[in-house]
């Protein structure tokens, strides 16, 4: 009966053994980033530089919507008319038209940048 019970807990033990081995091979393969059947630290760097271009990438587009979302708010403000608007059949022109001088706000915005002046009234305003 303890030969049989030995030969059990030498057979489990040897299983076990396999396993981990098959288990860290595997582990090994979905980290070894350069192939070479090992993980070092060139696979570390590997995956860092991965990573890090990942959250660059990701940085960059989100400060690109930012930037597109607070140009869209500025134009929205500020208003600004072109002469190349003048002719779009969309283009409503106030009744009332009031003419001043640049205010700093509109003379320094990159959108207001070659425009010939700016709407005071807002579209829903009703006389």
């Amino acid at each position: 009966m303890e030969k049989k019970f030995g030969k059990l807990v030498t057979s489990v033990g040897k299983n076990t053994k396999d396993l981990l081995q098959k288990s860290k091979n595997i582990a090994i393969q979905a980290v070894d980033q350069n192939d070479d059947g090992k993980f070092d630290l060139e696979d570390v760097s590997s995956m860092a530089a991965t990573v890090g271009n990942a959250v660059k990438k990701g940085a960059q587009t989100f400060k690109e919507t930012t930037d597109e979302k607070a140009r869209q708010l500025e134009l929205k403000a500020l208003r600004p008319i072109f002469l190349e608007t003048l002719n779009d059949t969309d283009f409503f022109m106030p009744k009332f038209i009031r003419i001043t001088e640049r205010d700093k706000k509109h003379a320094e915005s990159e959108v207001c940048r070659g425009s010939i002046g700016f709407c005071l009234i807002r579209k829903n305003f009703v006389l």
